[in-house]
Formats: C-alpha cells, structure tokens, sequence
C-alpha cells in the first residue's frame, strides 16, 4: 500500500508540474501505479498453504515473474485505453514522442514488449526457483485473468 501511495504521489506530482518523464521512468512507476503488485499480493491470501514471510519478503523484491507480470498487465492497460481513456498512456505521452515513431509503430513495439514479458513469466513458471509452485501459479493466473479481462 505504501508503494502505492508513493507512485500515485509521483504521478500526481508529474502531473502538476507538467513534467513529462522518459519512458524509462514512465515504466518504473506505471507498472506499480496499475496496482497490480497490490492486487497480486492480495491475491496470495487465496493460497491454501500459508505463505511465510520469506516468501512475502520474494514478492516484494519483485522477481522476474513479478516484474512480468506487471509489465504485462501495464501494457496491456495502456494498449487496451489508447486513444478513448484520459489518462497517460506509454504509447502516446512516451513511445511516440521519445522515439519519432507512428502511434501503428509504438502500438507494435508495447505488444513485442508485452510478448516478451509473457515468455519470462511463462518460462518462470516452468522452471521454478525461489517461490512455491503455489505462489507462482497464484501470480500467472493472475495475470491470466486481466489480460483475458482486457481483451474481452
């Protein structure tokens, strides 16, 4: 929740300032600012097997699985409200302008990073290493669950 507030802050902070970040320092708030790492976190209480604070402690240090799943579900957010939502979107206010390209081109380049996201996470859950199989799972059918949200 902390972390929430702290982006949200930052955000806001940009907003009345009418400084506009770099795409770089876009991403690292955005993908907190969906809340996503919140909602994910929330979602380890529907785990059977009691979770332990070295595996809360994981979570938060954001593994590769949690930062895909997160860069997915961002992208996915911004992709998904281009052009009809109000808000700040990666592709318009910071792929477009920061790199010269059409809005087709950024559009393209957000779905390749969002694919990519998807093969860490999903070679993540094959390969388990720090986390429990069930915390895992608990995260991809997670994200599952809002891209299929999203595109549907």
């Amino acid at each position: 929740m902390i972390r929430l507030a702290e982006v949200y802050f930052k955000e806001a902070e940009w907003s009345f300032s009418r400084y506009k970040p770099t795409m770089e320092e876009y991403t690292k708030v955005a993908v907190l600012s969906s809340g996503c790492m919140m909602m994910s976190i929330n979602s380890l209480a529907v785990i059977d097997d009691p979770i332990s604070n070295q595996d809360f402690d994981w979570v938060l240090s954001e593994p590769p699985i949690i930062k895909s799943s997160l860069i997915i579900t961002r992208l996915m957010d911004d992709l998904a409200g281009y052009g009809f939502e109000e808000k700040l979107s990666a592709v318009h206010y910071y792929y477009m302008p920061e790199n010269g390209v059409s809005e087709e081109e950024a559009s393209a380049e957000l779905r390749k990073q969002e694919k990519n996201a998807w093969k860490v996470l999903n070679k993540e859950i094959l390969h388990p290493r720090e986390a429990s199989t069930p915390i895992l799972k608990c995260v991809v059918h997670f994200t599952r669950a809002c891209h299929n949200g999203a595109i549907h």
